[in-house]
């Protein structure tokens, strides 16, 4: 059962603007599971898996700050709270120190609520990256794409909930999104982020929405996989650096097929 749990920070002093609050986060979350269980968190950051814990940015005020993290896999909610409260809940970011002071649970969805049937007319969804979101591609050179990708966001979130989710998302999904799935409207920015001194994230932020072509053709039962995937998206977040604060998205709406329209693709000659 996806959770997702807040943490509220006191800050000694305002956090530097150059301090680099990803790499902390993340040192401090793997360190709660160590405390639980020697190594976990060295699994938790197994290279070349997805992650099972992502991370959101640390969102700061003066003297105070907040982020969350979001479990995916059941086996990890009991050992990252007991955890926390073995561990020192201190954070260090350049000259500021932040304690941990507050810990609650901000949403959970069961894999049942997110298996839900979709709504009447259910024809796509409208998402909002909230942090830079940006897919590696395999290969000799590293190379990014950030601009929205269907094909590319929901085979990682398929990947991600057939590790997690005893009901597996079929292939079948993949088909569809490669042959029926388009982007319909976006309205976003490519954004920089340093997460280290030595390594600049370039990802995309705002809002896109992916529909899909001729939905009364397409066979419901893999729209429903479809749409428990776009539910997912909003715990499991997009793309690579998850639990570095990037990739964080959060699901505006389900589409509806307007009564009596059926979006088609346009043909050219």
């Amino acid at each position: 059962m996806p959770v997702r749990i807040e943490f509220d920070v006191d800050l000694n002093r305002p956090v530097p603007v150059d301090a680099f609050a990803a790499p902390v986060l993340q040192a401090v979350v793997l360190g709660w599971l160590d405390d639980a269980a020697a190594g976990l968190g060295k699994i938790v950051h197994e290279p070349g898996q997805p992650r099972p814990v992502a991370i959101s940015p640390l969102h700061c005020e003066e003297h105070a700050a907040t982020f969350q993290v979001t479990v995916l896999a059941d086996w990890l909610i009991e050992p990252l709270l007991d955890g926390i409260w073995r561990a020192a809940r201190l954070l260090h970011l350049g000259s500021a120190t932040g304690t941990v002071r507050d810990v609650s649970l901000v949403s959970s969805a069961s894999w049942q609520e997110l298996m839900s049937p979709p709504p009447a007319g259910f024809s796509g969804v409208a998402l909002r990256l909230a942090s830079p979101t940006a897919h590696q591609l395999l290969g000799p050179f590293r190379r990014s794409v950030v601009l929205p990708d269907p094909v590319l966001y929901v085979t990682g979130w398929q990947g991600r909930w057939n590790l997690w989710c005893d009901v597996p998302v079929d292939d079948a999904v993949l088909d569809l999104v490669r042959e029926r799935m388009v982007v319909s409207a976006f309205d976003g920015r490519v954004e920089s982020v340093s997460l280290t001194n030595e390594r600049l994230f370039k990802g995309c932020v705002g809002t896109v929405e992916f529909a899909v072509l001729r939905p009364h053709e397409a066979e419901p039962s893999v729209l429903w996989q479809l749409c428990s995937l776009f539910r997912f998206a909003a715990y499991c977040g997009t793309g690579v650096e998850t639990m570095r604060g990037m990739g964080q998205t959060e699901l505006h709406r389900l589409r509806q097929a307007a009564s009596g329209v059926r979006p088609q693709a346009r043909r050219t000659k």
